[in-house]
């Protein structure tokens, strides 16, 4: 197999397989509290388990630096804390992230109904998960706490033709001012052996209303996933084992001087900083040389969101129209506010395969910065690499108050 030969992007949970396979990860959404975690949402039968194990042995107790909630979660798993004034929001995972807990806080009058939370639960899955393969929610399920549960899961299928059943069981509830959703997701094939031990840490989640005066009043949570990946339509995605495939592996975050901007990527991805006064410029490529992530945060007086089409439309064009085949597929407005553009090439390995490279654009304004996030990878591969990717997108942190280079 042979790597492409491309020119560089604008100048602008991953599951890990055993031996006998390769998977993606649960792509993670915000999202307390609990009886016991349950098995259904369509779960398939799997003969042999195709990722590596989830490590759930010594626990260790977690407390928010406000002490709005505790829970005890795996002593060897990453904490990232993504909270914001108006929302305590911290992810949990294993080390291959294979699995993932995840709390999510915020405040809100008192006297919800169940039937308001569980339409507020079902509606933040569904934006969260709702376009990923077979996704399935079921019915709300009232516990003995007050809490209410609602199975979730959907498919990944591998390179192998093999499917993944993708499982999450996510809580909410509301303490007096505090409405608390808590999920947890993993692959179902894990889910019996570590029912004991999710189940533990479920009920060992604990949320103190006494805390609710350090968040700021929200009408809803923040859904995430808020962007997501999309294909060209109506081309055919024909399978390609010619081409080195895009390894992921672990993430790791990178944050920029100052804390300009901050997001998760491939450990083993080779960064290009080509920042320059006024403007943040970074890229990082895979080992093979057929992927790409980009960022390009540049200063701007406000702008309509026409005038943001054309800005992104027109670095595009300059970019990547002299590439063979280069088309601009579609342009959407994303529920955060972004927009997205699909668009694609035809790009020639040094061995004279041709291959069809998919990017996905997003560009978004916060005060004065434009941002610019960009992702490439060859259309045969998007499809295995969906999950993976919309993590690292979603995992994208801007600081409109950080200053630019100088």
């Amino acid at each position: 197999m042979r790597a492409l030969i491309w020119p560089l992007v604008l100048a602008v949970l991953s599951l890990s397989a055993c031996s006998s396979g390769q998977y993606h990860s649960i792509t993670p959404a915000p999202a307390p509290t609990i009886d016991s975690a349950t098995v259904t949402a369509g779960r398939p039968a799997l003969p042999d388990s195709v990722t590596q194990p989830i490590d759930m042995g010594q626990l260790q107790q977690y407390q928010a630096s406000s002490g709005i909630f505790s829970i005890q979660v795996p002593a060897s798993w990453t904490i990232e804390d993504q909270s914001s004034a108006s929302e305590v929001l911290v992810r949990f995972s294993d080390a291959h992230d294979n699995s993932m807990v995840i709390a999510d806080i915020l405040a809100r009058p008192p006297g919800q109904s169940s039937a308001q939370l569980s339409e507020l639960l079902r509606a933040y899955l569904q934006q969260a998960y709702g376009m990923q393969p077979g996704f399935v929610q079921e019915a709300a399920q009232p516990q003995k706490d007050s809490s209410i549960l609602i199975v979730w899961g959907y498919t990944i299928r591998a390179n192998t033709g093999r499917a993944l059943r993708l499982l999450g069981n996510s809580f909410i509830e509301q303490h007096d001012g505090l409405v608390s959703i808590l999920t947890i997701g993993l692959p179902a094939e894990q889910f019996p052996r570590l029912a004991t031990a999710i189940d533990t840490i479920l009920n060992s989640y604990h949320v103190e209303p006494a805390a609710a005066a350090a968040l700021a009043v929200m009408p809803a949570p923040t859904p995430a996933p808020t962007l997501q990946l999309a294909v060209a339509p109506g081309t055919p995605r024909p399978v390609d084992d010619r081409l080195v495939p895009v390894a992921i592996g672990a993430l790791a975050r990178y944050s920029y001087p100052h804390g300009l901007f901050s997001i998760r990527i491939p450990q083993s991805w080779q960064a290009h900083n080509t920042s320059k006064p006024g403007e943040a410029i970074l890229s990082w490529q895979d080992q093979a040389n057929n992927a790409v992530i980009s960022v390009d945060v540049f200063g701007s007086d406000p702008q309509a969101e026409s005038s943001l089409i054309s800005m992104l439309q027109g670095s595009l064009k300059e970019s990547f129209s002299s590439q063979p085949a280069f088309t601009l597929h579609s342009t959407l407005v994303q529920a955060d506010g972004s927009i997205r553009v699909v668009w694609s090439y035809i790009a020639t390995a040094d061995t004279h395969i041709q291959a069809r490279m998919l990017g996905n654009s997003f560009i978004e304004q916060h005060g004065t910065h434009i941002s610019i996030l960009t992702i490439m990878v060859p259309d045969t591969q998007f499809e295995r690499l969906h999950p993976i990717l919309n993590t690292i997108l979603n995992s994208y942190v801007l600081d409109p108050a950080a200053a630019l280079p100088s």
